[in-house]
């Protein structure tokens, strides 16, 4: 339990603490508006997550807002806090349970083994490219690589480039695509030639 929801505070501080009367409190436990908690004794007991709600229904009352309207908007509120938690929760489970995919014999999404990953781009073929980008394109756009912006380095892109050799890279289409299932996301690379 986390130190807001504790219930420590009997009616008359957290009345004190929400500047509202005692009875205002009572009234508001029995319309369900923001009932505490009970000691064995029957005694309320309110936490700091319910004197902020008292101040809350007290600025919407004085905004014109009725008691059933408040209530509905108090209860909207506590169902967010749930989802928000659910939701924090779902993401670290899958942050904990991420899988890879890589690209079968017939294109589709194979799981690796957790531990495993890709070897090199020279296995798949496909590192560096851009989605839809081909391996010829790439060759033949005769990108510059680190040393042609050494100082003094004189070779020009083209004569760079008829200088390299080919690549053994496959022509071929690229595309990425996310995976999204139960208990699981991946990105997925599809190489097609």
């Amino acid at each position: 339990m986390s130190e807001e929801d504790r219930p420590v505070y009997v009616i008359s501080v957290a009345a004190r603490l929400a500047a509202l009367h005692p009875q205002t409190l009572r009234q508001y436990d029995r319309l369900g508006i923001v009932v505490p908690n009970r000691t064995a004794g029957r005694g309320r007991r309110y936490s700091l997550r319910d004197i902020e709600a008292l101040r809350q229904v007290q600025a919407l009352s004085q905004m014109g807002v009725n008691l059933e309207g408040i209530r509905r908007v108090l209860e909207l509120q506590s169902e967010n806090r749930v989802l928000r938690r659910e939701v924090q929760r779902l993401r670290a489970e899958l942050e904990r349970r991420a899988r890879v995919f890589k690209v079968g014999p017939e294109g589709e999404a194979v799981p690796v083994p957790p531990g495993r990953r890709h070897r090199d781009a020279a296995e798949t073929g496909v590192a560096g490219q851009a989605e839809g980008e081909t391996a010829a394109d790439e060759a033949a756009s005769g990108a510059e690589g680190p040393a042609s912006a050494a100082p003094g380095n004189t070779k020009t892109a083209p004569a760079k480039a008829a200088a390299a050799k080919p690549k053994a890279e496959p022509a071929g289409q690229v595309s990425r695509q996310t995976v999204v299932g139960p208990g699981f996301r991946g990105t997925v690379v599809v190489w097609r030639p």
